[in-house]
């Protein structure tokens, strides 16, 4: 089928002023503070700290040596912490990856009313025919576009009324007798899907939630998801996506009004669904 040729700070460390006087033997540290220089800052015995070093507090000449500060993972007595928690270790299970839906339709020439455009490819029953050029019709342009979106359209006028206009990226237009999955089958709404190969063919599976829109990132209408978590789906065709996409095309059946990508609750694409699929 072509079930459619259309398918996210840590906390800062205390800060303490070191500005007193590196002379001034009676200034004693406040409570609670600490200091951020090492231990060897401050050479037991008093003295000028090396060059470079922050001054301590009663550093005088004899006065007893500072005792060493805690290090500053260590929150002081009677101080709020400013540690960042530690994030989930190693063993933390990843999540699951959601899934993409796209919808899929057949579009309906009759709901499009485009400046009219001849089509060429290959003809009804032509045998191993490759980007044919025999002349298809004239149709709508919008039409056109449509069946180039999602893989078919139902022709509505002149000689081919009645059959489909086919579109493939490889292969160009042709007419043909339905809307088929890869095998030849007709699609059927709210049943045909399409996967990547990682998914086989004949794979059942259910949507258990519709994720968010692939473009405004909020929930679908309800009552569309609805829709679609009520069917049961079966995978009949791969679609171009990479193997492991997690992208699901879903066949609703033919367009029923115009502007029906626009109009019509269950035409969705989104992103971060859930299935029943693994």
């Amino acid at each position: 089928m072509s079930c459619g040729g259309s398918s996210t700070g840590a906390g800062a460390g205390a800060h303490v002023d070191q500005g007193a006087s590196a002379t001034s033997s009676a200034a004693e540290p406040a409570t609670g503070a600490v200091s951020s220089a090492p231990a060897s800052a401050a050479p037991a015995g008093g003295g000028a700290p090396p060059a470079g070093a922050a001054p301590q507090p009663g550093g005088g000449g004899s006065s007893a040596p500072m005792p060493v500060a805690p290090p500053p993972a260590a929150a002081p007595p009677g101080s709020a912490s400013t540690s960042t928690p530690a994030p989930a270790g190693p063993g933390t299970p990843p999540q699951p990856a959601g899934w993409s839906l796209t919808v899929t339709y057949t579009a309906v020439e009759s709901l499009h009313h485009g400046a009219p455009q001849a089509v060429t490819g290959c003809d009804l029953n032509a045998d191993e025919c490759n980007n044919g050029t025999s002349p298809l019709g004239s149709y709508p342009a919008d039409f056109v576009d449509a069946v180039k979106a999602e893989g078919y359209g139902r022709i509505t006028s002149g000689k081919n009324a009645g059959r489909y206009l086919a579109w493939d990226p490889q292969g160009g237009f042709s007419l043909e007798t339905s809307a088929a999955d890869a095998g030849g089958n007709a699609l059927k709404p709210f049943v045909s899907a399409a996967a990547d190969d990682s998914i086989p063919i004949g794979a059942h599976f259910t949507v258990q939630g519709c994720g968010t829109d692939a473009t405004t990132h909020r929930p679908p209408d309800a009552a569309g998801c609805a829709r679609l978590t009520g069917a049961s789906w079966v995978v009949g065709d791969n679609t171009t996506q990479p193997w492991g996409s997690h992208a699901l095309n879903l066949y609703v059946g033919e367009e029923t009004q115009p502007d029906f990508t626009t109009t019509v609750a269950y035409v969705i694409n989104t992103v971060n669904a859930r299935t029943s699929l693994r």
